[in-house]
């Protein structure tokens, strides 16, 4: 699953596997936040408060499911989640 975007956003995406890798490519001039939720609005994790062009990632273990991303920025962005 990959998701480009620009500016501050909220978009779902489904896993079919239990381990997710979640990637960021984030270009910005001010600090950002991207936050995973689960279904049940539960925070499963975030990356946050770089600036400039930064790739992070974020390894989280989620079952199937549907999740939700929260962004929070200025600038574009693509968000990739992987099975691992």
């Amino acid at each position: 699953m990959t998701v480009p975007g620009s500016r501050d956003a909220a978009v779902s995406f489904q896993l079919t596997s239990s381990s997710s890798l979640v990637n960021a490519s984030i270009n910005s001039s001010r600090p950002y936040i991207v936050w995973v939720y689960d279904s049940d609005g539960m925070a499963r994790g975030s990356m946050s408060n770089m600036t400039a062009q930064w790739n992070p990632a974020l390894s989280l273990r989620l079952e199937p499911g549907t999740y939700y991303l929260a962004v929070f920025t200025d600038g574009t962005w693509t968000i990739a989640a992987t099975a691992t």
